[in-house]
């Protein structure tokens, strides 16, 4: 019991590769990969606040409150145009819309175009933050 009730193969690659991916983040430690994540946001938060064209949505974040994930939006420009444009200038993934969450859209006013999220990884690095702030800066010039 309850195996005995389960009906189908069980999903083996997929417990394997759950195994993985813990030992991954085991061997990376989560502190390591939180901090470094972190660091990331913050040199992106940086450079972005001082763009006049860029709206951010949070006071600048830090580990204790804010979890690796940053929303903006491009001044007069819908969020999907400005993720479109990274991802055909930079092959720089990014995500725009509602984010499945309307409410918090309509209580920072942007239910209308939405807003940009990015949320690096442990697999990125400060020259991929660089050049993601880079082209967020020649925006307002090539769309």
């Amino acid at each position: 019991m309850p195996e005995k009730f389960e009906s189908g193969t069980p999903n083996v690659p997929g417990i394997i590769a759950l195994k993985s991916g813990v030992e991954f983040v085991m061997n990376r430690h989560p502190e390591n990969i939180a901090n470094h994540e972190m660091k990331l946001i913050l040199r992106l938060y940086d450079r972005l606040s001082e763009n006049k064209n860029v709206k951010l949505y949070t006071p600048r974040p830090s580990l204790q409150y804010f979890a690796p994930v940053l929303s903006f939006n491009i001044k007069n420009t819908e969020s999907e145009a400005v993720a479109d444009y990274l991802n055909k200038n930079g092959q720089i993934a990014v995500r725009a819309g509602l984010h499945c969450a309307p409410l918090a859209h309509e209580s920072v006013g942007t239910s209308d175009i939405g807003a940009v999220r990015i949320s690096p990884s442990i697999f990125n690095n400060s020259y991929e933050i660089d050049r993601l702030s880079n082209l967020i800066q020649k925006i307002r010039i090539n769309l």
